[in-house]
């Protein structure tokens, strides 16, 4: 996830915790206060955050290099801070994936889909997989934050996309690279 809200942590953290939000917020304070994150403010939403430098150096340190800093999220405007046109997209694709995440699933971002697989012209907000205990396998699910722009012609682009994954004509890179 490029940016995250309070809502957000205490979702994938706090679930359990009748004071999630507070938590996420104690937590979102600790770890703006030590520099490992940065605050920015959209207006509608309220507070978002994103990882500094410093965060992305410490994972790194720890062995995590899956990992991008947040710093060059929107662009300053005569000294004002603006978030990308896509917020309120990423928002959604945001949210929906922390809930599958706090629910034991797992989630392949479009950024990941995108680096692993750049000749893929249209691709998925999201991929969620999980163990179908019913049907014994593995289960795909492709999710789209529809976009009143979205036209026809781009979705059967990422169909189609989908569909060379799927019948084994392209590979599909993700998070077990």
């Amino acid at each position: 996830l490029r940016w995250v809200t309070a809502e957000q942590v205490a979702i994938l953290e706090y679930k359990s915790q009748l004071s999630a939000m507070n938590s996420a917020r104690k937590w979102l304070k600790k770890n703006l206060d030590a520099g490992f994150l940065i605050e920015r403010s959209i207006s509608g939403l309220g507070r978002a955050f994103v990882l500094s430098k410093a965060a992305v150096d410490f994972m790194e340190s720890e062995g995590v290099f899956d990992i991008r800093s947040g710093k060059d999220w929107g662009k300053f405007v005569n000294g004002a801070w603006m978030p990308t046109q896509t917020w309120r997209h990423e928002y959604i694709a945001n949210l929906f994936a922390s809930i599958m995440l706090s629910r034991g699933y797992e989630i392949i971002t479009e950024y990941e889909i995108r680096r692993a697989n750049p000749k893929i012209k249209k691709i998925p907000d999201l991929l969620v997989n999980y163990y179908s205990v019913k049907l014994k396998k593995i289960v795909w699910h492709s999710v789209e934050v529809e976009q009143y722009r979205k036209s026809s012609k781009h979705m059967q682009a990422m169909v189609a996309s989908l569909y060379s994954v799927a019948r084994g004509a392209s590979k599909l890179k993700g998070l077990d690279g």
